[in-house]
Order: C-alpha cells, then sequence, then structure tokens
C-alpha cells in the first residue's frame, strides 16, 4: 500500500517535469503509471472491509477515485492535443473534445480540493504536510486548466479555422541589445 502510494507521488514529480518538456510520450507512460497504480491502491482500500466504510478510508477511497479519473482525463487531453496536429480539418472538434476533458478534469479536481482537508491516512503519511502539497499540486493544476481553457477558445481563430492568417515573426539577437530585446536581423512571415 505505501509502496504504490510513494510511487504515486514520485510518478507525479515526473509528470510535472514531462509537462514542462512537453515530452508527450513520458507524459503518456507516467499517467498509465500513476492509474495503474491508483488502481492498486483502490483496490487495496476496497479489501480493508468494514474498516473502508470509515471517515478515514472513506475519504481515501473517495480521493482516489477522483486521482484516476483525473488521470484519465488528463491522458485523454494528451492524445487528442498529440493529434492535433495530424488532422487540421478536425481541428475545432478536436479543441471541443479538450474542452470537455478539461471541464471535466476541473470538476474532478474541485472534488479532490474538497477531500483533501479530511485525507488522514497514517500509514500514507497523509500529515498536515502531504496534504497542503497536495493542495497545492490540485491548485496549480486548476490554474493551469483556466489557462488552457482561455487560450483553446481563441485556438482555432488564431489558426486560421474560419479565415486564412499570416503572422510576421521578428527574430532578435539579444548579444546586440535594443529597446525591444534585440537587433531584429531576420523574420518570418507564417501563412495559415
Amino acid at each position: 500500500f505505501t509502496v504504490n502510494a510513494k510511487q504515486v507521488r514520485t510518478d507525479i514529480d515526473f509528470l510535472k517535469r514531462s509537462m514542462a518538456q512537453a515530452d508527450v510520450f513520458a507524459m503518456r507512460d507516467t499517467l498509465a503509471s500513476i492509474q495503474h497504480r491508483v488502481r492498486e491502491l483502490e483496490s487495496a482500500a476496497n479489501d480493508l472491509w468494514p474498516f473502508n466504510i470509515l471517515p478515514p478510508l472513506r475519504n481515501l477511497r473517495a480521493f482516489l477515485r477522483e486521482t484516476d479519473a483525473s488521470a484519465s482525463r488528463l491522458g485523454s487531453i494528451v492524445a487528442t492535443a498529440q493529434s492535433l496536429g495530424q488532422q487540421p480539418a478536425a481541428l475545432t472538434d478536436q479543441i471541443t473534445l479538450v474542452n470537455l476533458d478539461l471541464d471535466a478534469l476541473s470538476s474532478h479536481l474541485e472534488r479532490i480540493r474538497s477531500i483533501l482537508p479530511n485525507l488522514r491516512v497514517p500509514i500514507l503519511g497523509t500529515g498536515t504536510g502531504t496534504v497542503q502539497s497536495l493542495q497545492k499540486i490540485a491548485l496549480s493544476a486548476q490554474t493551469i486548466i483556466e489557462y488552457a481553457k482561455e487560450i483553446s477558445s481563441v485556438l482555432p481563430e488564431a489558426m486560421g479555422q474560419t479565415v486564412p492568417k499570416r503572422y510576421l515573426l521578428l527574430f532578435q539577437n539579444h548579444h546586440e541589445l535594443r529597446p525591444t530585446g534585440g537587433f531584429i536581423g531576420s523574420f518570418a512571415v507564417v501563412e495559415i
């Protein structure tokens, strides 16, 4: 039980690094590992009958269910995002799917945040520090989801879904400082 719980925490840290590096394959593998371990934890918690009806284990089981559902939604978002460039004609449909997953993920995170203050399971080491750490992770994830929703609302328009778009990209040399950041030595025109 404890080994799986510690591994989930390690996987969450690795997932954060994978997201920062935009390593889609590592994210998918890590999410699969998280789901597998969370399901093992759920199974172990269910085997603790009749103790699993007590508030600490009931809260743990609810937390594990929401964590599993969150990992599943996040996996769906990663898979959809990975396929975005493969079918440009379906961009609007794919963004709609991502928005639905983001809404569901947001709901799961809200439920997790409501469960966390009552989560006290000594064998998992869920003391105040662990709960606060999990609350910070959930709050950070909620903030990222809000940003993702904002981006997804303007993405179809910005990607030329309704009308063709033309963008000017200016490349600056930061070794030749200028008030804008650097000397503009080259440019590109991108049409979408």
